[in-house]
């Protein structure tokens, strides 16, 4: 596709799918706290990325809430907005959707599952609970 066919707002698009696209990758590959779920979700805020990722280990309790951070723009991850980085465990996203926890109407409305392709059982299990298809 010649990048002239490409609207500005999708040439910024087709970059924030490329840079998530890329940091998923690297923490998939990160084996001493494993990525077991990433969603991108909210893409109705076009300078932000909104971004879920459930990991093997990850620190606090089960009933513990997501841990949601913001990170602004750096040379290895280039965007305009901010970068939402919601982190959890398994057991602490059962939670929040035993909850209902906020979160969870943005992941529904539009959540895309990046990791894992195709999803594992635990993965299944995981997008199961938040209504969404695995």
């Amino acid at each position: 596709m010649s990048s002239q066919r490409i609207a500005p707002g999708d040439r910024l698009a087709l970059h924030y799918e490329k840079v998530v696209r890329e940091l998923v990758a690297r923490h998939a590959k990160m084996h001493e706290e494993p990525l077991v779920l990433a969603i991108r979700f909210r893409f109705d805020d076009a300078e932000d990325i909104h971004l879920l990722e459930v990991i093997e280990g990850f620190p606090g309790g089960g009933d513990d809430p997501p841990l949601t951070t913001e990170f602004g723009p750096t040379p290895e991850f280039p965007i305009l907005g901010r970068f939402h980085l919601t982190l959890a465990s398994p057991a602490q996203l059962r939670s929040a959707i035993g909850r209902s926890d906020e979160i969870l109407a943005d992941l529904r409305r539009d959540g895309i599952v990046l990791f894992p392709q195709p999803p594992d059982s635990t993965a299944k299990q995981l997008l199961s609970g938040l209504g969404l298809p695995a």
